[in-house]
């Protein structure tokens, strides 16, 4: 890693505007595939959607499938990366950083190889419960809902069983998801 000035990446920038979006997007995939290392995963593995219960015990083929859909981010201290009591969508794997959740039953902190947003991507929720501020740089690893059932409606037994998991867990408030999915 060689340390640059700021005076002298604008430079870098300005002598090669074409091929700005390359470099940058070259930059943030070293910084996300470090990140993964550093938690002992690969970048877009098995391993990173394993870290959600939702997908422990889920058949290889379909984990596979998903891995391809996910999505680094990166984010840099005080971002939201998520706002309460508005849309989204995803699954988030936090792979370096800290992240404060702030909801109303109070304030935790999240770190490395924490996930949040199951509910979002399952559909339980369309909006936010709760706001999630990066204390720190922040890289993670999403999956949105669309690919995810795009991929799950692909494995027929599966997506079955994955839907009746869905709908036992919405009647039951999706509180203890964790606690049925591991019984």
């Amino acid at each position: 890693l060689q340390v640059i000035s700021g005076r002298a990446w604008q430079v870098i920038l300005d002598d090669s505007p074409q091929e700005q979006d390359l470099i940058c997007k070259s930059i943030m995939t070293c910084m996300a595939e470090k990140a993964a290392n550093r938690c002992g995963l690969q970048l877009n593995s098995p391993s990173v959607v394993r870290m959600s219960s939702l997908f422990g015990e889920a058949p290889a083929a379909l984990v596979d499938d998903l891995c391809r859909d996910l999505e680094f981010h990166i984010v840099v201290p005080g971002t939201q990366i998520v706002t309460a009591d508005e849309e989204g969508e995803c699954l988030y794997v936090l792979l370096q950083g800290i992240a404060e959740s702030n909801c109303s039953v109070g304030k935790s902190h999240l770190g490395p190889r924490q996930v949040f947003g199951e509910e979002m991507l399952l559909g339980f929720r369309n909006v936010h419960s709760a706001t999630v501020k990066a204390c720190s740089l922040c890289v993670l690893q999403c999956l949105h809902r669309r690919s995810f059932m795009s991929t799950v409606q692909r494995y027929g037994e599966d997506y079955e069983t994955l839907h009746a998991l869905i709908l036992e867990a919405r009647r039951h408030g999706a509180i203890s998801m964790a606690k049925r999915l591991h019984s």
